[in-house]
């Protein structure tokens, strides 16, 4: 109870914070900025016999606009594996508020089905130049806000279609690290017949919006995208933390560095990201870790996707695959038994995903996991391999 009052008291003072500031000097004419909590994603010309006429606001009071929208999202899933009983669980169950006072937005995310860890995301962006071409330049965000890290790990959770991949839930305390308490710098700028996209960010450097750090150190997270073109995008992102742990009292570096590319070509999609982790203290130098992933996209036929007006891209029927990598930090005792210091992990993933309509979709997919041989497993028979296959089905409202 003690959570679920205190969600209620913070979003109802950044509700209130945003009231104040739109009635003190929002410009009568601003139109709404690209929302900031979904980032843009690279897609084909939107075709004319599909473009729809935007909504007016739902509210206007004395002139000014004010929008609010309530969207939940939902995935449920059902698989079978080589290691593990079938199970059905709730893979996610969340719920996002947002408000729109004259341009300045105030953004709230729960997580309905983690009581201890239920708030995600709380903030309020502040377009910080009144003149309508700029208001895109320049933009601050305050409170519980996503990391600026990366390309998957901050799309809309919806449109995540195989999960995360490993090197992003390895890195980010299992998508806990995804959001924490900050303030950053946000912006796009036009450049030709693309455009640039920044954020930077100064973070309390412990995930989830917990108060109180382990270090009185922050962190430092950036990232940078270009759009040479509405189908191609190529970026790069760096973050700079350190983490003590509490019972050691050992100081462990927290530092990342990544780049992402993403093209779409008519039906085609391909979306690749490598990250590199640094973990390392001075006492022990071997906490680095690499991953990657890759994953390619095809719409089953021309006809079978459709605009979505409201996420500004394309869904429909296809078939997916990923290639995801993790290459964990050496083991010295794993090279006595083996002769090697650490071994891969690698996921292959295949999947149909149809979107039978705009809020629901069907996910079919089958994956191998390849963890090699580990000492463990090699004198005591563990099983190092896993083969699933499962469904998915995925619904917002």
């Amino acid at each position: 109870m003690k959570t679920v009052f205190f969600v209620f008291l913070l979003l109802a003072g950044l509700f209130l914070s945003a009231v104040l500031l739109a009635q003190n000097g929002s410009p009568d004419d601003a139109s709404k900025p690209q929302d900031e909590n979904k980032k843009e994603i690279p897609t084909g010309e939107k075709p004319a016999s599909e473009k729809v006429k935007k909504e007016t606001p739902k509210e206007e009071k004395d002139g000014k606009k004010v929008s609010f929208d309530c969207r939940i999202f939902a995935v449920v899933s059902y698989y079978y594996s080589d290691s593990e009983p079938e199970e059905f669980r709730f893979e996610a169950l969340w719920t996002e508020l947002k408000a729109d006072f004259s341009g300045i937005n105030v953004v709230g995310l729960l997580d309905l089905a983690d009581e201890d860890e239920m708030l995600r995301k709380a903030y309020i962006h502040i377009p910080l130049v009144s003149y309508e071409k700029w208001r895109d330049f320049f933009a601050l965000k305050i409170g519980l806000i996503d990391v600026p890290f990366g390309y998957l790990q901050r799309q809309n959770r919806y449109d995540v279609l195989l999960g995360y991949p490993q090197i992003l839930e390895t890195s980010f305390d299992n998508g806990y690290g995804f959001y924490d308490l900050g303030v950053s710098l946000s912006g796009k700028i036009k450049t030709g017949s693309g455009n640039l996209s920044y954020e930077f960010a100064v973070l309390n450097g412990e995930y989830a919006g917990r108060w109180q750090d382990t270090t009185g150190h922050k962190a430092f997270a950036a990232t940078i995208a270009f759009y040479p073109l509405k189908n191609i995008c190529f970026g790069s992102s760096i973050y700079d933390g350190d983490r003590r742990d509490t019972i050691t009292d050992v100081f462990y570096n927290r530092d990342l560095a990544g780049g992402f590319a993403s093209i779409r070509y008519n039906e085609f999609s391909l979306l690749g990201e490598y990250i590199h982790s640094n973990e390392n203290s001075d006492a022990d130098r071997t906490r680095l870790t690499d991953g990657a992933y890759v994953e390619a996209g095809i719409f089953l036929w021309k006809h079978s996707k459709f605009w979505d007006e409201m996420l500004n891209r394309y869904y429909g029927a296809q078939i997916l695959f990923r290639w995801d990598m993790l290459d964990p930090p050496k083991e010295e005792a794993m090279k006595f038994f083996t002769h090697h210091t650490h071994r891969k992990k690698l996921i292959y993933t295949v999947a149909l995903s149809v979107d039978i309509t705009n809020w629901a979709r069907i996910t079919l997919y089958w994956s191998k996991l390849d963890f090699g041989r580990y000492w463990s497993g090699y004198y005591f028979g563990v099983k190092d391999n896993d083969n699933r296959a499962g469904v998915l089905l995925s619904l917002q409202f």
